[in-house]
């Protein structure tokens, strides 16, 4: 993960659409907290760009982290999204200095009650001792009601060895097959 700005106490905002772009902002109000020997408060915010053009959309965003891991260099990600019927595919990149690059496509195809999904992604990471990664995932969503549906996702994961906690493991694999009601 390249971003460390969490989801809880944002305040956020989106901007109506004015022929196509919005703005999104968030900002994340943390309290005091003792951080590197010292109470701070800190601040860190969210901000994109997105373009909609008939079944074009074009997104640009900063994250400007908030030093909990030790690096307090910005994401930046750019995303673009294609849609084609019943299919819909998107292609991202996000980078922070001295942390890591990634990109990956997804496609996105909906029949009835049925959408697929293939995705493959990458990570190359600046640091060394932290192994690069890719997966292929699959999935599978069949609603049973506008409340409940079920599912099936798999994927494959590689990269170098110690990729996931074990010396000389550089693949995974994992399966799961499971149901959401929501009340």
């Amino acid at each position: 993960m390249d971003y460390t700005t969490g989801e809880g106490d944002l305040i956020q905002y989106m901007s109506p659409s004015f022929g196509g772009l919005s703005i999104w902002a968030a900002v994340q109000v943390n309290g005091d907290t003792d951080r590197k020997g010292g109470n701070t408060k800190s601040y860190p915010f969210q901000l994109a760009a997105v373009y909609e053009m008939d079944a074009l959309e074009l997104a640009a965003a900063v994250d400007s982290n908030d030093k909990s891991d030790g690096n307090n260099e910005n994401t930046y990600g750019l995303r673009a999204s294609y849609d084609m019927g019943a299919m819909r595919v998107t292609g991202e990149y996000h980078t922070r200095k001295d942390a890591s690059d990634t990109y990956g496509i997804i496609g996105y195809y909906t029949v009835g009650a049925n959408q697929f999904a293939l995705s493959y992604e990458a990570t190359d990471n600046d640091d060394e001792t932290t192994p690069d990664t890719n997966t292929v995932t699959l999935q599978a969503v069949h609603n049973l009601s506008d409340h409940m549906y079920v599912y099936f996702e798999g994927y494959l994961g590689g990269g170098d060895d110690n990729a996931y906690g074990v010396a000389t493991e550089s693949e995974r694999s994992i399966a799961s097959v499971g149901g959401v009601y929501y009340f």
